[in-house]
């Protein structure tokens, strides 16, 4: 029946996609899509536009018969407020399928914010700014078309039969209704030279903790959902460089740590051009309060100038391995940023 349909969407919502026992899935790739992890990520980049896109896929091979998919496109921009200051726009839509039939989540968000200097330093050393903003959205929670029910098991054919009645006393389609959604953020950054910096802030999201139910006379709602980053990035040799991030999620009983620690090799003779390459570790907290290891994540970033294009691949370990059915999942991020003239550069630490 529904109850029994719907908790299987949830823990598979739960366990595999999302790698976390939370609510919301997230990437492998923590600050490729900075607008999800803090929405005052907003304006703090060298450029005057940043625009990213980016795509994490789970699913059975070589089948493909069951796919998890998270896709999120995120762009960001700032203009002047006086001779130092900046207000922020931001705009931010997400999706994620989850299972077969699919578990939707559609969410499409606009925001601003206000970029403060708090200390200017010499030639952009000890340069510092205190971010704020906020986001306000639209969710929707729906079931695909192909969603089938108990009820339509056919025996006589070991198979389901779409054509039998469902039994349930809205058919087989449910969606929720678009309903607001608030989160807000905040964030320091201090930089010391072009590759020398340091960042931190703390966001709130599903603030007014949204009523997500699809079936009727029911009160699910989306937990609210703190999160803290932490990173910088710091000088090896004159050509390589790490770039070090902490970032903790808590939401309703369930949390997840993620560290990642990739390195930027620059040599003088590739110009704009760089490489980063690491690893990033996360860990999960169960149901019944243990941590543990949950997935390890290879990444490479190329930096082509204006653009660039992240790759990642993530292995599971237990027990993840065991409730995603030993998935993997890959993922793939396109930045780009537009160049800023001289009033509107800033010095910010390297994300």
């Amino acid at each position: 029946m529904i109850i029994q349909r719907t908790r299987f969407l949830l823990l598979i919502l739960i366990s595999s996609l999302v790698s976390v026992n939370g609510q919301d899935p997230v990437f492998s790739q923590i600050t490729s899509q900075p607008l999800l992890a803090n929405p005052a990520f907003a304006g703090l980049h060298t450029g005057e536009i940043r625009a990213s896109l980016q795509f994490k896929s789970q699913s059975d091979l070589p089948s493909l018969s069951y796919k998890n998919q998270l896709l999120a496109f995120g762009i960001d921009t700032r203009y002047k407020a006086g001779r130092q200051d900046f207000w922020t726009l931001q705009g931010l839509i997400s999706s994620f399928k989850i299972g077969d039939p699919s578990f939707v989540h559609q969410k499409v968000s606009l925001g601003g914010g206000y970029l403060k200097l708090l200390k200017e330093g010499r030639y952009g050393r000890g340069t510092q700014y205190l971010s704020l903003a906020f986001q306000v959205g639209l969710d929707q929670t729906s079931l695909a078309s192909n969603t089938w029910f108990s009820n339509q098991y056919d025996p006589n054919i070991g198979s389901v039969n779409t054509t039998l009645p469902s039994g349930e006393p809205n058919g087989i389609t449910y969606s929720s209704s678009f309903l607001p959604d608030v989160n807000a953020g905040v964030l320091w950054s201090n930089s010391w030279s072009k590759n020398t910096g340091i960042y931190a802030g703390i966001s709130l999201f599903h603030i007014n903790e949204p009523k997500m139910a699809f079936i009727p006379n029911t009160d699910t709602r989306l937990e609210r959902k703190t999160t803290l980053i932490a990173g910088g990035e710091w000088s090896l040799t004159e050509n390589t460089h790490i770039l070090p991030v902490i970032y903790y999620l808590v939401q309703g009983a369930h949390q997840r740590i993620s560290i990642g620690a990739p390195f930027r090799i620059n040599p003088q003779d590739w110009n704009d051009q760089a490489l980063r390459a690491g690893l990033w570790f996360h860990g999960n907290q169960s149901e019944n309060g243990k941590w543990f290891f949950g997935e390890i994540t290879f990444q490479t970033i190329f930096e082509l100038k204006n653009i660039q294009l992240g790759l990642a691949y993530s292995i599971g370990q237990k027990p993840l391995q065991t409730s995603s059915f030993s998935r993997n999942s890959f993922e793939i991020n396109f930045t780009w940023i537009k160049p800023a003239d001289y009033k509107k550069k800033i010095t910010c630490p390297r994300i």
